[in-house]
């Protein structure tokens, strides 16, 4: 027996379509390969409560598994990212460009896990309520202008990427005090003045 009839999508396909069930009378499921994983991403999406139950009573699973794949595909994985990138160029274009406070979140989380800092990120909702808070001017010159989110303890100092560390600075403030600590960045404010 090369070919065997899906009872689900009623095509004859090759036996190397069809999953191992072993209390079948040939070895082989009814369902295709291709049908099973249908009906999981359409079960995932009718009840996603179940996913998210699963995950967070075995939240080592999922991200062994994913890390483990990952070391051992590095190059497989990277490569189909940058396929996939590269086919929905213009779609991500559109996205970043519809949502430039999430982009700026991510962006700051990967700076963050680059420079090994701890803590519990920014969100872009909570880098919202922290310019609310300041009345949407920069914490060090008190001006409204465009702004950006600064680490307090810069985080090459061992500073937290967390809500406790971050203000809101408009970019020029941000650039002059770059790594600095506070109090040397608000000395040489202060004796520039």
């Amino acid at each position: 027996m090369t070919v065997k009839l899906c009872v689900k999508c009623n095509e004859a396909k090759p036996i190397s379509d069809f999953p191992v069930n072993r209390k079948m009378r040939d070895g082989l499921d009814s369902w295709c390969k291709f049908c099973h994983r249908v009906a999981a991403k359409e079960h995932s999406h009718r009840h996603p409560e179940k996913g998210i139950a699963y995950r967070s009573a075995h939240p080592e699973k999922g991200r062994v598994y994913t890390k483990t794949y990952r070391d051992k595909n590095l190059e497989k994985t990277r490569a189909s990212a940058r396929e996939y990138s590269m086919a929905h160029m213009e779609d991500i274009k559109a996205w970043h460009k519809a949502h430039p406070e999430k982009v700026r979140e991510w962006s700051a989380k990967k700076r963050a896990l680059k420079a090994r800092a701890g803590g519990g990120g920014v969100t872009a909702e909570q880098f919202e309520q922290i310019k609310q808070d300041y009345g949407y001017r920069c914490a060090y010159c008190n001006e409204r202008k465009p702004l950006e989110l600064d680490h307090v303890v810069p985080l090459s100092k061992k500073g937290l990427h967390d809500i406790s560390n971050a203000v809101p600075a408009c970019r020029s403030c941000n650039s002059k005090k770059n790594n600095s600590s506070l109090l040397m960045f608000l000395y040489r404010r202060l004796s520039n003045a």
